[in-house]
């Protein structure tokens, strides 16, 4: 049966992704809506106009964005940089390539065709992006190392920062606050090393610690929402206390000691 209606009511800058899986074409397409007849609960294709979306890394005018677990659309404050007419389609022109004939009537079908309206984060990573983060590509993310240096103001030092593309804004600006504290902690651990009791030099340790794990715990909180990988958290715990406690090297033992060879 032809889908000549929405399942769902939409506004402008709604984001709308399209599977075009029924002519063999497995990479969705996102389209921004730019008109949809007001208070109408399920709009006709016909009546609703889009235009193609645009991807950036970071907000801006006319793009939309990923921003972990949600998708944003930045409108034009000017109403000059609009699309032009060109630009702009029905959303029954966008379906309309996906109407396959069914086999012994005249009636049109839609194998294989599936739409989602203002999809999650999650569904746009790994269907638009094949579960890629266009920012990390799902690697460390060190601010300070992008060319174009999207999100300088989340920089604090040169680790595993959160990405504020795949698990989130927020995320990213609360994981830079806590790397701002660790790194006071740091400081702490070194000047104070030799200057307090041990018993004082302890309590600093596991404060150091707990807000490691407890970092690493939000990360694998966002990690797991988005489908990603997540952190072995003891293990990162290990090797921080490896580094900055114990002032080993950070991904291996020390080396053993060699024998004189008698």
């Amino acid at each position: 049966m032809m889908i000549d209606r929405l399942k769902c009511s939409v506004e402008e800058g709604d984001l709308i992704m399209v599977f075009p899986a029924a002519i063999g074409i497995d990479a969705p397409v996102l389209y921004v809506v730019e008109y949809s007849p007001p208070e109408t609960r399920y709009p006709r294709t016909d009546e609703v106009i889009v235009s193609y979306g645009r991807f950036s890394r970071t907000p801006r005018e006319g793009f939309w964005y990923l921003d972990g677990p949600s998708v944003e659309y930045v409108p034009y404050d000017d109403d000059t940089m609009h699309p032009k007419d060109e630009e702009l389609m029905t959303l029954k022109e966008v379906f309309e390539p996906f109407q396959i004939p069914s086999f012994g009537d005249n009636e049109t079908i839609y194998t294989g065709f599936s739409y989602d309206i203002n999809p999650i984060g999650r569904s746009v990573l790994h269907s638009y992006f094949r579960g890629v983060c266009p920012l990390c590509h799902n690697d460390v993310w060190y601010p300070d190392l992008n060319y174009d240096q999207p999100y300088p103001e989340l920089f604090v030092t040169e680790i595993d920062q959160a990405c504020p593309c795949c698990l989130g804004y927020e995320c990213a600006r609360n994981d830079a606050n806590m790397l701002e504290e660790l790194e006071e902690l740091k400081n702490r651990l070194n000047t104070e090393r030799h200057e307090v009791e041990q018993w004082e030099f302890d309590e600093l340790v596991a404060e150091f610690l707990d807000l490691v794990q407890t970092r690493y715990t939000i990360q694998n909180y966002y990690k797991a929402f988005m489908g990603l990988d997540m952190w072995d958290i003891q293990d990162r715990v290990d090797r921080h206390r490896r580094v900055y406690v114990e002032r080993r090297r950070p991904f291996s033992e020390e080396p053993e000691e060699q024998g004189d060879g008698s």
